[in-house]
């Protein structure tokens, strides 16, 4: 029960995303899960992640946002730009799709330039950072 709610929400989060790209950069991009495997093994897991052109999106969905869900991905990100920095483009979003959060994790969400989204609202500015 709990992987088909996961699911439904990784899917919601995909839509909205989209949407919302397509709306505010005018942008169609293909969004899915993407997984890296190693000698034969799950190296790394990102949930949401699609590129167009120069631009890569990086994210993540979550019923309860909350500061280690900030911390998760934003290692996933470091360590893309480590270990597998083709999976980059030159221009990096990041961006997390919630149900609900805590207040304290937009001000998180904020330092590091993540863009928090709800099926109704932006909770957070979205910010394109350039790759380092």
């Amino acid at each position: 029960m709990l992987q088909k709610i996961a699911y439904s929400i990784e899917e919601e989060a995909i839509n909205v995303i989209s949407w919302r790209l397509k709306e505010k950069l005018n942008i169609d991009i293909k969004l899915d899960r993407l997984i890296i495997f190693e000698k034969d093994r799950e190296a790394i897991e990102i949930n949401i992640y699609g590129v167009y052109n120069d631009l890569c999106i990086i994210g993540d969905s979550t019923i309860d946002l909350r500061p280690g869900k900030i911390h998760e991905l934003m290692s996933k990100v470091s360590e893309l730009k480590r270990r597998y920095p083709e999976y980059l483009r030159s221009r990096i979003l990041k961006v997390i799709y919630c149900m609900r959060y805590i207040p304290q994790v937009i001000e998180e969400s904020k330092r590091y330039n993540i863009w928090i989204l709800t099926w109704n609202q932006e909770l957070t500015p979205m910010i394109i950072e350039q790759s380092t």
